[in-house]
């Protein structure tokens, strides 16, 4: 079973504002993940401290379990620990941070192909930790690390072995040339790719 999760906990400190409820094109950024991600998937998952309104009532919350915001990790626990939960033993996880608005439509085909439990996207020559896959034997493994202080998604897989899946540029209806897996923390970065 594949199960999506967008990442939306985070804070938004350099942004000034949530950034899930900023439009692009028209759309909340949280809106625009959940409707990119959710046709690749079996289940769809949104992790974030508080439902936004007119959220498709389909589209299940999950809230970190741990105190304070501890980073995109910290989602990818509540997502791994929800499925165990659920009893979701079989299940793969995807992930997706809430402020990507151009998530490929071969994002979890081409990551559930990869040779290792875990994998990242990568363009530009970058791994992009947050747009990942992991399975349920994660999840003991991301816990500890994270009783311990550690957040860095990277690092938490050197422990499984990971891959990194590269994808090329796309272009977009202009003409442009756009990083598939930009994203947006700063005003700057979301006027820039809003323009």
């Amino acid at each position: 079973m594949r199960v999506g999760v967008v990442l939306a906990g985070g804070q938004s400190r350099r942004m000034g504002r949530d950034k899930a409820l900023m439009l692009y094109q028209g759309e909340r950024l949280v809106d625009r993940a959940l409707r990119k991600l959710g046709p690749q998937v079996d289940v769809l998952l949104l992790n974030r401290p508080t439902r936004p309104e007119n959220l498709d009532p389909k589209i299940q919350l999950i809230c970190d379990q741990l105190k304070g915001f501890q980073g995109p990790l910290a989602g990818v626990h509540a997502a791994l620990s929800h499925l165990i939960q659920a009893g979701l033993a079989e299940a793969e996880l995807f992930t997706v941070p809430v402020d990507g608005p151009f998530i490929p439509t071969d994002f979890v085909d081409r990551l559930q192909n990869a040779p290792t439990a875990v994998a990242f996207a990568n363009s530009n020559g970058q791994r992009h930790p947050v747009f990942s896959r992991w399975p349920m034997t994660a999840y003991s493994k991301i816990h500890d690390a994270l009783s311990k202080g550690e957040r860095k998604i990277d690092r938490v897989a050197e422990q499984f072995g990971f891959s990194d899946i590269t994808w090329e540029p796309i272009r977009n209806s202009a003409g442009g040339v756009l990083d598939p897996f930009a994203n947006v923390n700063t005003i700057a970065q979301y006027e820039a790719l809003s323009s």
